[in-house]
């Protein structure tokens, strides 16, 4: 790869570097089915099309050392420049991509969220976490056995389809509010996901913490339900209540100790400041593991909204560097904070810490209001109502970025004018790029300079 603005790292000095377990950040910016198709364990999957918008939230220190990979050359040649752009000053790209990692003896591996999908599967064999199968589930709670079945996906994909009489608790809420669900200690509990592993990680962080009911995991969770040929439901919003203060303190307490297990221990702001203040020369991640109405009703500034349950599920989305700093937000007893502490320990991640907002910090003018906001370049924008009048005097055209384009063209980030001038109407004088994500419509807007970008209004079509 010649004339690019990068270092050259070999594929043995990158193993090497990996195992030492630095500050480091390696990103592959294929396309999602490269990256499914085969990537390094440790890679964080930032595709092109979201390289300025996603890459400074993975990687915030710009003096990271950053590895760029890809499945093409071509893929490589192009993210180089942007990530300099973006100002990383520690640029490197693998010798012989992917394809000299596997000649070296490196592996690939397949899917999305490999590591943490890995460590589910490792729970359940090591630690032997209870399983229950769909059709015995369904045998007992046609019975009317003494079972509570607990759902631990997001309340989103409990919404669109859950068995019947499941009730909601996501992630680590799971914890916190599973004494609410019980009737007595015989009570079984059933832990489900969509599949496996938020599962699994659900039923065993109830055992760890001591939770006193028989606990088990739903085998193959919700897809293995529906392959028995099961019914489930849409539209439900049973979600279990939050506890009352003493199942709180209880489950605080058993979340605590396991935490120290672990070696996850909790920081005062003070220690907190010190993190900051050292973030320029070490990575650090500070993730607001408490729900989105809480995150938005005040959070700490530059932190991330972060659910536990969807941290440990896929923990790459999130935190890139693996020899970073993560610090863990949470108030109350800090039992999300300490279960999900536990989970990324287990995962490897060297520097695990929670940090519990102070009664007198919430509601005060200490944190922010608002969700988690992403900074964008500023671009000209068109109002529907002036669109729709421009495009009926031929003046303008709109083209759809958010892959797969049902609207025509899917004009890519570097074809630019060309793909205007190859593709479109002979005398396009302004041109709109629409999507549902605002952050990838402004940062395509970008090359056009003196065309416009068109805003897309509430219940708008993706496309015109």
């Amino acid at each position: 790869m010649t004339g690019l603005s990068a270092g050259v790292v070999a594929p043995r000095e990158l193993h090497a570097r990996l195992r030492a377990g630095g500050d480091l950040v390696v990103v592959d910016v294929g396309t999602r089915d490269e990256f499914a198709e085969g990537h390094l364990s440790v890679a964080t999957h930032v595709p092109l099309d979201h390289l300025e918008p996603r890459l400074p939230l993975l990687a915030p220190r710009r003096t990271v050392p950053l590895v760029v990979v890809g499945a093409r050359e071509e893929s490589v040649v192009r993210a180089v420049p942007r990530v300099v752009a973006l100002g990383y000053t520690d640029v490197s790209v693998l010798d012989g991509g992917l394809a000299g990692w596997r000649a070296a003896g490196g592996g690939l591996f397949t899917g999305f969220n490999t590591v943490s999908r890995a460590l589910g599967e490792v729970a359940l064999r090591r630690l032997g976490t209870p399983r229950v199968g769909a059709t015995e589930l369904r045998a007992g709670l046609d019975a009317g056995s003494d079972v509570v079945l607990l759902d631990t996906r997001t309340a989103e994909e409990f919404e669109y389809t859950a068995i019947p009489n499941a009730r909601n608790a996501p992630g680590v809420e799971l914890v916190r509010r599973a004494y609410a669900a019980v009737r007595s200690p015989r009570t079984r509990v059933v832990v489900t996901c969509a599949g496996r592993t938020r599962g699994i990680i659900g039923a065993q962080t109830l055992i760890d913490a001591g939770f006193p009911n028989p606990v088990a995991v739903l085998e193959g969770g919700l897809s293995a339900w529906s392959l028995a040929g099961y019914p489930s439901v849409t539209g439900s919003t049973a979600r279990l209540a939050v506890p009352e203060p003493k199942q709180e303190a209880r489950a605080g307490a058993a979340a605590r100790a396991l935490a120290a297990r672990a070696g996850v221990v909790e920081i005062s702001a003070a220690e907190l400041g010190g993190f900051v203040a050292a973030a320029a020369d070490r990575t650090l991640y500070l993730l607001d593991v408490r729900t989105q109405a809480e995150f938005v009703a005040g959070h700490l500034p530059g932190s991330r909204w972060a659910p536990g349950g969807q941290l440990i599920q896929a923990t790459d989305e999130y935190v890139a560097s693996r020899g970073a700093r993560v610090v863990l937000v949470d108030d109350g007893h800090g039992t999300r904070g300490f279960t999900t502490g536990v989970w990324l320990a287990r995962m490897g991640l060297p520097d695990v810490a929670v940090h519990l907002l102070a009664p007198d910090v919430l509601g005060s003018d200490v944190l922010v209001r608002g969700p988690e906001t992403v900074a964008l370049p500023e671009v000209p924008t068109v109002t529907v109502a002036a669109l729709r009048e421009l495009l009926v005097d031929g003046t303008a055209v709109v083209v759809d970025v958010e892959p797969p384009s049902p609207a025509g063209w899917l004009l890519a980030w570097v074809a630019g004018d060309d793909a205007l001038g190859a593709g479109g109407p002979a005398r396009p004088r302004r041109c709109g790029r629409i999507t549902h994500r605002g952050h990838l419509r402004r940062r395509h807007a970008g090359p056009l300079g003196h065309r416009r970008s068109a805003r897309r209004g509430p219940g708008e079509g993706r496309g015109v």
